[in-house]
């Protein structure tokens, strides 16, 4: 593989040393108007493979092989660079696309993982210092400097892969799909709920069949006994087959049932059923799974989640310190977070008591805990993130006190000059996009909202 050149776009003078050269290049802007971009090359330092953090990578994977060399062959399919896999929340969208990540990395030259928090645009220009593109000095809109994005990742060698998980906004995705198309280096894989779109190929992710959803529910339930296989068969029927709602029944019932089952799958499923969901037929024993097998209606997984949820909380209470830190994963972006990152943001008094909380909201299912090069990461699920945000809503704002303040440090500036005072430029960036996710997640505000609204505006 040839060595990718450095690119660094400036506005700075004209003088190029060493191995360097520069080139000029215009590109087309949506307002008539043109913009010419100069390119450093510096033939000495190449672009590396990976862009970003990896993705979420699952240890258990079932029952998506075919699924995977699906989406292979469609993003190598004639010119249809562009593919979405969509899905209803919870279904495993993300994680056949972290595994196809893995799985092929061997035939990309390059590949970035990115989440769209708030827009593609955004998203996309998280690759900025990755790909070493240093803006001008001068005031540039955010299509402008998309422009000078793409001319950078027009350069690389081929292929590339761009994942863009969470990709939720038809409006977006219309506005923005030109631009997309113009990376002809990548395959670009959109992780999305939006069903379906003219301009590009779609792969509809479908719920795990039974046998495979019942050995997905056994590895992460040891303890499930097969007196109950009729019973969970009929709620993964209820719950349509949705990975997550099975997965946190599955990792709950584990975390409950440490040394002998105290609290069974026929039990959740009647306390369940007093919420109102998962109904039987009124002639049916709900205690016990019947050899024919058991009829529920179907429910909506994200009521079934929220009621999961509910259900839980009054046979093993998460405490007020696992909800506020719950409450934080929710309001900050549903990606890779390293640990070093959410201790620096939440600021624990004691780190050893601090872990240990993370290690129980993973073990029961509320949100993931992954290893790469000896760092460890953790992550939530969109859906989770909803459904805790709006059981938590009174006291949300109260619950992320201490990201806010945190968020105000690391982004305080020199008034008048905008320099920031405790972290650089790079840093900031990573801050000031936490720091717009949270605040779109608040429904009231008070003046530490305002002052971080304002670190936000001198960032950009």
């Amino acid at each position: 593989m040839n060595p990718t050149p450095k690119q660094t776009h400036s506005g700075k003078g004209d003088n190029v040393t060493g191995d360097q050269t520069k080139i000029g290049r215009q590109a087309n802007l949506r307002d008539g108007s043109r913009y010419i971009e100069k390119l450093i090359i510096n033939n000495q330092e190449p672009i590396p493979p990976l862009l970003t953090t990896p993705p979420f990578i699952p240890d258990i994977f079932e029952g998506r092989e075919e699924d995977l060399q699906a989406v292979h062959d469609k993003l190598f399919a004639g010119e249809q660079l562009l593919l979405l896999v969509n899905g209803e929340g919870g279904i495993g969208k993300t994680t056949l696309a972290a595994k196809y990540w893995q799985r092929y990395a061997d035939e990309y030259q390059h590949r970035a993982w990115v989440f769209a928090q708030s827009s593609l645009v955004d998203a996309l220009l998280t690759l900025a210092q990755p790909l070493r593109v240093e803006f001008p000095g001068t005031m540039l809109t955010t299509e402008q400097r998309l422009a000078q994005l793409l001319a950078a990742m027009g350069n690389l060698d081929e292929p590339c892969l761009l994942v863009i998980d969470n990709a939720n906004d038809i409006q977006d995705l219309e506005q923005h799909y030109p631009a997309l198309r113009t990376c002809r280096k990548f395959r670009i894989l959109l992780t999305t709920r939006i069903t379906t779109f003219e301009h590009a190929e779609t792969y509809h992710i479908k719920p795990l069949d039974e046998p495979d959803a019942l050995t997905l529910f056994k590895k992460h339930y040891p303890k499930h006994k097969a007196t109950e296989d009729d019973l969970f068969k009929s709620i993964h029927t209820a719950v349509g087959g949705n990975t997550l709602v099975l997965e946190l029944l599955a990792k709950n019932l584990a975390a409950i049932n440490t040394d002998e089952i105290f609290y069974s799958l026929a039990e959740l499923l009647q306390d369940l059923q007093k919420k109102g969901l998962l109904q039987l037929p009124q002639t049916e024993k709900v205690s016990l799974a019947s050899k024919d097998g058991l009829t529920l209606k179907k429910e909506n997984p994200v009521d079934v989640i929220g009621a999961l949820y509910n259900e839980l909380e009054m046979v093993v209470p998460l405490d007020v310190d696992e909800q506020t830190l719950l409450s934080n994963l929710a309001v900050l972006p549903a990606e890779n977070l390293p640990y070093i990152m959410l201790k620096t943001l939440l600021d624990p008094p004691d780190a050893k008591v601090f872990s240990n909380r993370l290690t129980r909201l993973a073990k029961r299912g509320w949100i993931e805990k992954g290893q790469l090069d000896n760092a460890t990461f953790y992550k939530i699920s969109p859906v989770v993130q909803e459904i805790i945000r709006h059981k938590n809503k009174p006291q949300l704002l109260s619950y992320c006190t201490i990201l806010i303040t945190t968020l105000i440090d690391k982004l305080d500036y020199q008034p008048g000059i905008g320099h920031f005072i405790n972290v650089s430029y790079q840093d900031a960036a990573i801050y000031s996009r936490y720091a717009e996710a949270a605040t779109g997640c608040f429904h009231e505000a008070d003046d530490s909202l305002a002052i971080l609204y304002e670190c936000i505006g001198n960032y950009h």
